[in-house]
């Protein structure tokens, strides 16, 4: 699976008014020092999506694209090409900010609020989940773009079917040269030499980014939480956490960049190709319950369903 071809559309200041006929908006979804993101439907086929409003002043990189100035993050996601990568539906210009139309996906929460509610996970969803996570980011490293922040807030997961969605690749970039500088991304999920400032390389970074969701997938907590303990690197697994996790787990998290396993070698461990081996069906909740969850948007502070069951069935 390869980039799209190049197709970029950014509309201009001059089509406001043709925004506000396309897009109903609705409330506020969720704000940050980035912005603010609004729901709205779309009146033309009443699809509800997501507008991400970001702030001229906060955009972390532009680049120039048909004469344009636009944010590096909307170039980045109307290229790439993957089921596991949020889509970029439509993208405008407004006069402080752009506005980034997206998916919505239903029934989902973000992994982090996912474990917060439901408690560590067993070996049979921690896996499909974090094959899903490894593959899809093995494909933005097959297409040279490194995402930078990696982490279990930026991963959306599907309460019915625990299909997931990356997002947020404001902190992206080319991955264009060896070793990259500068502190983007979140220092939980940030190997030793980011904090280090001793320069960090996209897929050794990467790899250790979700070996630290892989450990809160399974344990409900993270492996590290200061930057003292990051840098000593040293593990400490709950007895609920199976000797074939922890194995991948260690060889994720290696202190020393260069004795980290790599996405191939993570792709082929016993706990994804062992424990993720049951079919697409065993892994779909009863019907029921989805009907009861699938009202649930991904920035509701509510829960899909208090008997929700995650494991496998």
């Amino acid at each position: 699976m390869g980039l799209k071809p190049t197709r970029f559309f950014c509309h201009p200041s001059s089509e406001k008014q043709e925004f506000k006929s396309k897009y109903e908006l609705g409330k506020t979804l969720g704000s940050g020092s980035y912005g603010q993101i609004v729901e709205a439907t779309q009146t033309s086929t009443f699809r509800t999506v997501a507008v991400k409003y970001i702030k001229r002043k906060n955009v972390e990189s532009m680049l120039k694209i048909q004469k344009q100035n636009v944010p590096a993050e909307a170039v980045y996601l109307n290229s790439l090409d993957h089921r596991n990568i949020i889509s970029l539906i439509d993208m405008y210009e407004f006069k402080n900010k752009f506005a980034l139309v997206m998916e919505r996906p239903l029934a989902s929460l973000d992994l982090h609020d996912f474990i917060s509610k439901y408690g560590p996970q067993n070996d049979a969803v921690a896996s499909f989940i974090e094959q899903q996570l490894l593959s899809v980011c093995l494909y933005l490293d097959n297409n040279l773009i490194f995402h930078r922040d990696i982490k279990s807030e930026n991963v959306l997961v599907n309460c019915y079917n625990y299909n997931i969605k990356l997002i947020d690749f404001g902190s992206a970039t080319y991955a264009n040269q060896e070793t990259y500088y500068g502190n983007f991304g979140t220092p939980a999920f940030s190997p030793p030499e980011w904090i280090s400032e001793s320069g960090y390389r996209p897929e050794p970074t990467t790899i250790w980014s979700c070996g630290v969701v892989l450990f809160e997938l399974l344990t409900a907590s993270l492996p590290f939480y200061d930057e003292d303990h990051v840098m000593r690197a040293t593990l400490f697994f709950p007895d609920l956490v199976s000797h074939s996790a922890r194995d991948l787990i260690r060889k994720m998290l290696k202190r020393d960049e260069h004795e980290r396993i790599c996405f191939e070698e993570a792709l082929q461990h016993p706990f994804i190709t062992v424990t993720g081996e049951c079919g697409e069906n065993e892994r779909v909740l009863d019907d029921s319950i989805y009907s009861r969850c699938s009202a649930y948007t991904i920035y509701e502070n509510q829960n899909c369903d208090s008997e929700l069951p995650l494991s496998l069935i």
